[in-house]
């Protein structure tokens, strides 16, 4: 692990004061330990569902999302209505990241809900399917 570097520094601006043409502006930046050095433990800490992207989407879409220990995970889509459309992921998964694509190539236009339930996490997003 490094220590923390600082950066002090000042930032000068044109005015339209004319008393005062020159104006500076003192900085401090703080940079911790830089990303890819160090710890090489990568394994998200929290439980996180992500927005689909590209949302909306025609006729695909990624859902990404993380879990912090193993343990029993789904992942299902409904639709508008909260009848269940498919489900995505359904089984044990190790901490990590993960990312699940849908192909909507057979579905309706419309407003759907993906659900992540793992232990005692749940998260809903909303995506829309356009054709």
């Amino acid at each position: 692990m490094f220590p923390d570097s600082i950066l002090r520094a000042a930032i000068q601006f044109i005015s339209n004061d004319p008393l005062n043409p020159l104006v500076l502006v003192p900085v401090t930046l703080t940079v911790g330990n830089p990303a890819g050095v160090g710890g090489n433990d990568r394994s998200p800490s929290v439980f996180r569902l992500l927005q689909n992207f590209p949302n909306p989407f025609n006729p695909e879409t990624e859902i990404g999302f993380q879990i912090s220990r193993q343990g029993n995970v789904k992942l299902i889509v409904y639709d508008l209505l909260g009848r269940e459309v498919e489900t995505l992921v359904s089984g044990k998964l190790d901490q990590g990241e993960y990312s699940i694509h849908w192909s909507v190539a057979d579905r309706p236009s419309g407003v759907y809900f993906y659900r992540l339930t793992a232990g005692e996490f749940v998260e809903t997003k909303k995506m829309i399917v356009v054709k």
